[in-house]
């Protein structure tokens, strides 16, 4: 099941797009296994980069070495914005164990 992306995230994240003068588009998404997961820790957002032929969570997606650096540019941007904002980042206490597993699920979901 989807999840609702937080809009103080979206409004943080949106302002870091543009603080690179770039364009601001939202869109919905049926990309679940990471949000999802996060979700039961903390509110999530998600930025997208372009992949080429709009492939994604395939083997023939790829994506060009200036796309991810504008996309690390903003994400450090967004990031800088939530730590001045002191945005609290796990809202839910949590078993570390689960904590882990967690993390290695959303790995595996990314290999």
């Amino acid at each position: 099941p989807a999840v609702a992306c937080s809009p103080r995230l979206v409004g943080f994240l949106e302002a870091a797009i543009a603080a690179h003068n770039l364009p601001v588009h939202t869109l919905p998404s049926g990309a679940g296994h990471d949000p999802v997961a996060l979700s039961r820790l903390t509110d999530v957002a998600m930025l997208f980069l372009r992949c080429k032929g709009g492939i994604s969570h395939n083997p023939a997606e790829s994506v060009a070495v200036g796309d991810v650096a504008v996309g690390l540019a903003v994400l450090g941007a967004f990031v800088r914005s939530c730590a001045g904002a002191s945005v609290e980042l796990v809202t839910v206490p949590m078993d570390t164990r689960a904590l882990d597993r967690m993390a290695l699920d959303a790995l595996y979901a990314a290999c």
